[in-house]
């Protein structure tokens, strides 16, 4: 059983759809990476499976968190569970944490909901959390609020918070978004050591497939609420199947590369209000053709753990097969 997973789950506002039917899985102690450009559906998804949107959202399918529904747990319940066995991360540490508190107040906060902690007890497992994420002299640094610490010494204490509830599965959303390159790096490898020290499962999502690509098991890319590719990290990074993946691929830069290297995805994803027909990424697609009309479903090609929704990846598929039916006939 997985540790979580997506059915057919749509969220809509009320201009439009902004995801469309998204089927996706995590097992236990997996690094899954979210890629996909900005309006892809990649945050959202995730906050209405927690349900941290308002109330003009309206969800559609299932999520399972093991046997729990979360899309029909009552919201009480679903508070204890968001913060306790599933932690969220967000892209800026500075709107994460309260800027009138101390920083080892709003940790003990979460100690004192999720595991009953208090007092002197709380203090010392803040100070233990907060050493644990890398924030120097901790005893000291506990007493101190937001804005007299770093931006990358904030993002570890919004790291610490989450880690406070003993998760299952951490979800960072752009953990790195707000900090600078070095910041960056420290603070990935920090995540990265924690999941594999805690046995936890990790949610990575970003719109940099090389960042995903280090921390990651596998990586699912999203785009205009749908995803449209998913495998194992080595195999969607050296033969991508979807048009999309190998734009994105081709759009990020390499080191050693020259001038004119970076090949643009030209266009923007579409807005929830103006989706096209069949293919959302069709009008971008240097590739499209006329069966494009129609939305192929996400289907292996090449392997059964390699998933991509295109209709030339169901042309190659369909080679194969007939390749392998006259291999086995003769």
């Amino acid at each position: 059983m997985p540790l979580l997973s997506f059915s057919d789950f749509r969220v809509d506002f009320p201009r439009g759809p902004a995801v469309r039917g998204i089927d996706l899985s995590v097992a236990h102690g997996e690094a899954l990476g979210i890629v996909g450009e900005s309006g892809s559906g990649k945050s959202v998804t995730w906050l209405a499976a927690l349900g941290l949107l308002g109330g003009t959202a309206r969800i559609g399918g299932r999520v399972m968190f093991e046997e729990h529904s979360l899309t029909e747990m009552p919201p009480n319940r679903l508070a204890r569970l968001r913060g306790g066995r599933i932690a969220m991360i967000f892209q800026d540490p500075m709107s994460t944490l309260n800027p009138v508190k101390r920083i080892g107040r709003q940790v003990a906060e979460v100690l004192a909901l999720h595991r009953g902690i208090k007092g002197q007890a709380a203090r010392a497992e803040t100070v233990r959390l907060l050493d644990q994420v890398g924030i120097p002299n901790p005893a000291r640094r506990i007493d101190l609020f937001p804005h007299e610490l770093s931006g990358g010494q904030n993002q570890r204490v919004a790291i610490a918070m989450a880690l406070a509830g003993q998760p299952d599965l951490l979800v960072a959303d752009e953990p790195t978004t707000a900090l600078d390159v070095t910041i960056q790096a420290q603070v990935l490898t920090l995540l990265d050591t924690l999941r594999r020290d805690l046995g936890m499962a990790l949610v990575l999502i970003s719109h940099d497939l090389s960042v995903v690509g280090e921390l990651c098991d596998r990586i699912a890319v999203c785009y205009a609420g749908k995803i449209v590719e998913s495998a194992p990290v080595a195999r969607i990074l050296r033969q991508p199947a979807h048009p999309y993946t190998r734009g994105l691929i081709a759009a990020a830069p390499r080191l050693g590369a020259g001038a004119g290297a970076l090949v643009p995805i030209h266009g923007q994803v579409p807005d929830p209000w103006n989706m096209p027909e069949g293919c959302a990424f069709a009008p971008r697609c240097l590739h499209a053709r006329t069966d494009c009309a129609r939305q192929p479903a996400l289907a292996p090609t090449g392997g059964a753990d390699h998933l991509s929704a295109c209709v030339l990846s169901d042309a190659r598929s369909a080679t194969a097969a007939h390749r392998e039916t006259r291999h086995v006939s003769a």
